[in-house]
């Protein structure tokens, strides 16, 4: 008993190593069986995420053989490395994110979880800007998530290409993330122009072919901002170019209205009701 009461000394799941080397010192011809190791293999989702044991930093999965009723501290470490963060969820026997592990009397597994989070970087060359959707306080995105980024030209100028993506890619594009992304916009004099500016298409639907004059290296993409209409084909080019628009049947009695966002230009769609 301790005093106060309730004070931990020590483990007492089995002799210490100590323990045993005085005993067989007072009674030589004692039979003292020795603990039989362990093995407590940590594994980490995803793998290769950094964890601690006994103050040592390693990389998960890593093994190790203790003796059973030993201490040792564990702990899941929370990293940020070429843009890729981890940051520490849960482990699989529900312990803190450093814990106090003792050493079981068989062998075990351990597992910990970790969010991934990765940087999504995009810059602006001279002649425009660049913003992110949704927008991120440090940068990063969980992973599987979906960025998009909009590169915008100033006046006189227009967009070329992303440094960082494949040729071709336009101003507007859509990002998966699944790993990191350092991008630059790049810009070029030059201008992009449409033959129509609104399309006033009858309740019953039509087709319609749309021109874009661009200067020659000027990249630009097509993007509807409603279901109802869609772009069959041109959604992207560069240079000049033409773009098709499929405008589908009004049900209602109700006019209604949608934006085509052409690089960084616009033209509307307004379509009549049912009579």
């Amino acid at each position: 008993m301790t005093i106060p009461a309730g004070i931990p000394i020590g483990q007492r799941a089995g002799l210490s190593t100590g323990d045993i080397a005085a005993i067989r010192m007072l009674y030589p011809n004692t039979a003292i069986t020795d603990p039989v190791p362990v093995s407590v293999s940590v594994i980490s989702n995803p793998p290769g995420s950094s964890i601690s044991v006994d103050n040592v930093e390693y990389v998960a999965p890593a093994t190790f053989t203790w003796i059973p009723g030993s201490t040792h501290t564990l702990a899941a470490n929370n990293t940020v490395a070429n843009g890729e963060r981890h940051t520490f969820t849960s482990w699989s026997n529900a312990g803190a994110q450093s814990q106090t592990f003792v050493a079981p009397d068989s062998s075990v597994g351990l597992k910990a979880e970790f969010g991934v989070a990765y940087s999504v970087n995009g810059k602006a060359g001279l002649g425009g800007t660049v913003y992110a959707s949704p927008s991120s306080t440090d940068g990063f995105y969980p992973s599987g998530n979906v960025v998009t980024l909009n590169a915008n030209p100033v006046s006189g100028y227009c967009f070329s290409n992303w440094t960082g993506l494949i040729a071709g890619t336009p101003n507007r594009v859509d990002l998966a993330v699944t790993k990191a992304y350092d991008l630059i916009a790049n810009f070029q004099p030059g201008s992009i122009g449409l033959t129509a500016s609104l399309l006033n298409p009858s309740a019953a639907g039509a087709n319609y072919t749309i021109g874009v004059r661009a200067t020659s290296g000027c990249t630009w993409g097509a993007y509807s901002m409603a279901p109802w209409v869609t772009i069959t084909s041109g959604q992207s080019g560069s240079g000049s170019g033409t773009l098709t628009v499929s405008v589908a049947p009004n049900p209602t009695s109700a006019a209604r209205s949608a934006a085509v966002s052409v690089g960084y230009k616009t033209f509307v769609v307004s379509q009549a009701g049912v009579r």
